[in-house]
């Protein structure tokens, strides 16, 4: 879909790497520029394959390594000239930091007029926290997504996942695909800029409409939905997972367990008085669930068209037959000759399969490389590796 289009990522860690990634399995040439000591995601560990962290590897499937001194006027120069033959620049350094490294957007834009430029940030390019360095944690502390999360008596609860990190990633894969359409048009390029915590707040629109309509917080529900009956329920050997959001599911249920006498009651005739009964009726799901193990209940429901799914580890997850048909998992040769595997962009296109990618990139595994296209010569190459201006990876096996 992005062939022929060339993405600078001078991303780390998480949100602007996983977005350029993105980029990448869409068929663009992204050139992940990295200071010689690497993304800092590559440090982040255990597990570590080979000599970087098992993150990084799931962050940067599909990108070059070019790894350059940005502090030397000969690196900055080296940039300009990427940029010139360049479509996107991602970054996510805060906007000093980027004006410091001679990439933010005046400049760039200096190089390339119709350059789709995306920025993602913590806060914002305003206001008073426009400056306050953020992580993931922080991001859902702010936006109130810990204040949801877990159960009524629970602390403040961080889900298990990176959810600010990646949510922002989407949004920025968004707008520079909306930019790119523009620019389609018109010919005008762009700066798109992200604020990790507008992305997040985004993602939880449906629940900030309770506090939109009531002028109140949502509560903490732990598994539990405010608008249906819905929650992970203990089963013999495990857990499934059931939702029952109209009354023609509810009848489903009650036959498929045999629960007519308990469930089709006057009461619970209505998704409103099974909310408010909500707790009496997962007593009672609870009870009969129990009988029978997890793959027994999910034949029975399943059969009956209930909404239901196996409470699963990550494990079990990747092993599901569905998983595999889906294709979510690739696998790729490491540059460290071990072989690696990553969950596969979720796109599907009709007109044809992402193309192939490769493994995440040693440091400088492609530096030289990059060098070469942009017209150096071996000598010119060989003296910034001796000065200490560009690091290159030692040959890596073929991926």
């Amino acid at each position: 879909m992005l062939h022929g289009m060339q993405v600078l990522d001078f991303g780390r860690m998480a949100a602007a790497p996983y977005a350029a990634m993105l980029l990448a399995d869409l068929g663009a040439d992204v050139i992940k520029v990295e200071p010689l000591a690497g993304d800092e995601c590559r440090a982040l560990g255990p597990p570590f394959v080979s000599d970087d962290g098992a993150q990084f590897l799931t962050l940067n499937r599909g990108k070059r390594s070019l790894a350059l001194d940005l502090r030397s006027p000969a690196a900055r120069a080296l940039v300009e000239r990427l940029v010139m033959r360049s479509d996107i620049v991602i970054h996510n350094f805060r906007a000093d930091a980027a004006q410091a490294m001679g990439i933010d957007y005046d400049t760039l834009r200096g190089l390339r007029e119709n350059l789709v430029y995306c920025a993602i940030s913590g806060f914002g390019i305003d206001g008073p926290w426009k400056s306050r360095p953020g992580v993931d944690l922080i991001f859902q502390a702010f936006t109130g997504m810990m204040a949801v999360t877990g159960r009524p008596d629970d602390p403040p609860l961080r889900p298990g996942v990176p959810v600010a990190d990646l949510s922002t990633a989407l949004s920025s894969v968004i707008g520079i695909l909306g930019a790119i359409v523009h620019r389609l048009r018109t010919g005008e390029g762009q700066k798109v800029d992200v604020a990790a915590i507008d992305a997040l707040m985004a993602v939880q629109s449906s629940v900030f409409a309770f506090t939109f309509a009531t002028g109140e917080n949502p509560p903490r529900l732990g598994n539990a939905s405010p608008f249906a009956i819905s929650n992970a329920l203990p089963t013999a050997d495990g857990a499934i997972a059931l939702t029952v959001t109209s009354d023609k599911f509810w009848r489903r249920l009650a036959t498929a367990l045999n629960l007519e006498t308990e469930l089709l009651r006057p009461e619970f005739d209505s998704n409103t008085g099974r909310l408010a009964a909500s707790e009496t009726i997962y007593a009672i799901l609870s009870a009969r669930l129990r009988n029978g193990t997890t793959s027994h209940w999910l034949n029975v429901l399943g059969s009956a068209d209930v909404p239901c799914g196996p409470v699963q580890t990550f494990r079990e997850a990747l092993d599901h037959a569905q998983t595999h048909s889906n294709g979510t998992v690739v696998e790729h040769l490491h540059g460290s000759g071990r072989r690696v595997s990553s969950i596969a962009a979720p796109m599907k296109f009709g007109r044809g399969p992402i193309p192939a990618s490769r493994a995440a990139p040693l440091l400088g595994e492609h530096s030289v490389e990059v060098l070469s296209e942009l017209g150096c010569t071996h000598n010119e190459i060989n003296e910034l590796l001796a000065q200490g201006i560009v690091v290159a990876a030692p040959a890596a096996h073929a991926n």
